[in-house]
């Protein structure tokens, strides 16, 4: 029998959040999935909390059924826009270090992260890991 790989539904950090509030509102991901169908038909009992409905507008605006997939399947957490830039600067001062190892030389790495660091710093943007230390977790 082959097997069938599922791709996870990728979503924002505030869709993770929130997926995760209402987690915890409804206990169980069954529980989750009738009151997304409830919202997404209109069809609200009289128990439906006000707050709770205001939740699953904002999460379902666009695609219940992506939400519905996070729900049953797990999701990935897009990567934020420092996200992607803290991977980029890291890349090229690795690709740097191994250059500089292996006896050769890695300035086109070492000009494209320094490049990065001063236009962060023109523009008045700080981007922990980048160009300010890196936030550590306790």
């Amino acid at each position: 029998m082959a097997t069938k790989t599922i791709e996870l539904p990728e979503l924002t950090r505030k869709e993770a959040e929130l997926v995760e509030e209402l987690r915890q509102c409804y206990g169980n991901d069954f529980r989750m999935i009738c009151r997304l169908a409830d919202f997404k038909t209109g069809e609200y009992d009289r128990y439906n909390l006000l707050r709770r409905s205001m939740r699953w507008s904002e999460l379902c605006e666009e695609d219940g059924d992506r939400i519905t997939a996070a729900i049953t399947n797990g999701y990935t957490i897009e990567k934020s826009p420092e996200d992607k830039l803290r991977e980029y600067y890291g890349d090229l001062v690795r690709k740097e270090i191994a250059l500089e190892r292996a006896g050769n030389s890695g300035s086109q790495f070492r000009q494209g992260y320094m490049s990065v660091e001063s236009t962060l710093d023109i523009l008045g943007i700080t981007i922990p890991g980048v160009n300010a230390p890196a936030e550590t977790e306790e």
